[in-house]
């Protein structure tokens, strides 16, 4: 899987900046993420706007067990939803204030 953002450790604040994934040549068989965290890692999303690639294995986000904060973001155009949070008990995870449209397969998906 390729990404934007890939963070392994540590943390990251992203404000009022566009991510997108519609230069992706059509039609690959190769899944891409905007933003993708691991275990241990947290991140803050505020204002910003992520665009997929309708034609693609596009997803916005995937958190995998990792402190999250996301607000007032715009999710478009992904095929593979906008958003896949994992967490456990112990992770903070808040969504609030997004707009999430022409997503397929789940706007967020929540574990």
């Amino acid at each position: 899987m390729d990404s934007i953002f890939c963070i392994n450790s540590g943390g990251v604040i992203l404000r009022e900046c566009t991510l997108t994934l519609k230069s992706i040549p059509n039609h690959l068989n190769q899944k891409f993420v905007a933003l993708v965290s691991f275990p241990s890692s947290s991140f803050n999303l505020i204002g910003c706007e992520f665009i997929g690639n309708e034609t693609d294995h596009t997803s916005g986000v995937i958190a995998i067990n990792s402190n999250v904060q996301i607000s007032n973001c715009r999710f478009s155009n992904f095929k593979q939803g906008s958003m896949h949070l994992i967490s456990k008990r112990d992770n903070r995870v808040v969504v609030q204030n997004c707009q999430i449209f022409n997503c397929s397969l789940v706007g967020i998906y929540l574990q």
